[in-house]
């Protein structure tokens, strides 16, 4: 049976969609997910052979009677990783000419007008530009180590640290320490090294406390509140030079794009970015997209046939 596919494979989740060549979904899937840069050709292989096989088992259709397929995946940050995704999909059977390969923030760059522009503060951040001759630019997303600055990931480390000087008795935070203890049981320095010394490298653990910044804040913590603070400078400076890297024109209207769980469920970093960006670029038009990322990879499949969009 003829179908089309989109994927999104973030580093902790990865979903598809199948459809008809209308878009009416025939199935839906959501798995763990892994990023090609951090885990690796071979755990990335497995992970995207498990979520593509999964669903089409149970539809009882094959990858070569795919009419369209667009990869969403994070951890694309090279043309040499992009072209071993490709190889991956195209051992399991799918077309290259059907074939749809991008980082998972390039996606929706496919969808919006350009000049666009998206920022993405999630687990990681990152932006990437496209100008109107289709120049692609990019900003940031070099792991948890070397950037991912304003990300899930760095707004949990600085909570970690917050309650370390807690607990070293250099600050003092009860608000944010008490919710910090609630989440994770931890009550002193050794055990807090412990916990970090164990999730520094997989960084999501360290990612998931993130909410607490906003909910201690709330509650009068001013550690957590400058945490947020410094949030919303690290992701309006990541926009901002990822835009004077564009050489817009100040005429043209920049679509900017945001996504991911620090700009969408954030709403104080939401409107600190927005604030800045309205402030200090020009023409600008924020989007916050309705749409999942994966129906944006299939609205791409569905696109990319009829309009004869690049493969790329």
């Amino acid at each position: 049976m003829k179908y089309y596919a989109g994927l999104d494979i973030g580093g902790t989740s990865g979903r598809i969609i199948l459809s008809d060549e209308n878009g009416q979904v025939l199935e839906r899937l959501q798995t763990g997910g892994v990023s090609i840069f951090s885990g690796g050709e071979k755990a990335a292989r497995k992970k995207y052979e498990e979520l593509v096989f999964t669903v089409l088992k149970k539809r009882k259709s094959e990858p070569s009677e795919c009419e369209g397929i667009c990869v969403a995946a994070t951890g694309i940050d090279s043309e040499a990783l992009r072209e071993c995704v490709r190889d991956i999909f195209l051992d399991m059977g799918f077309p290259r000419s059907k074939l749809y390969v991008f980082n998972d923030c390039e996606v929706f760059l496919q969808v919006y007008k350009a000049p666009s522009l998206i920022l993405i503060g999630g687990t990681g951040s990152i932006s990437f530009g496209q100008s109107r001759s289709g120049a692609m630019v990019r900003t940031g997303g070099w792991g948890h180590i070397l950037s991912d600055e304003g990300s899930g990931f760095h707004i949990g480390l600085e909570i970690v640290k917050a309650v370390g000087e807690h607990l070293d008795r250099r600050s003092h935070d009860e608000t944010l320490y008490q919710m910090f203890y609630e989440t994770t049981g931890i009550s002193d320095l050794e055990a807090l090294n412990n916990f970090l010394n164990a999730n520094i490298m997989t960084k999501n653990a360290i990612a998931d406390l993130a909410p607490l910044a906003e909910e201690a804040m709330n509650e009068g913590s001013e550690a957590a509140r400058e945490i947020l603070e410094g949030t919303i400078q690290k992701l309006y400076r990541i926009a901002r030079d990822n835009y004077q890297k564009m050489a817009v024109d100040k005429e043209d209207t920049l679509n900017l794009i945001f996504w991911g769980s620090v700009l969408h469920k954030n709403k104080m970093v939401q409107r600190g970015v927005a604030q800045l960006v309205r402030e200090h670029i020009p023409n600008v038009e924020i989007q916050i997209p309705k749409k999942q990322a994966v129906e944006i990879a299939l609205e791409v499949a569905l696109r990319g046939q009829k309009e004869k969009i690049l493969c790329y």
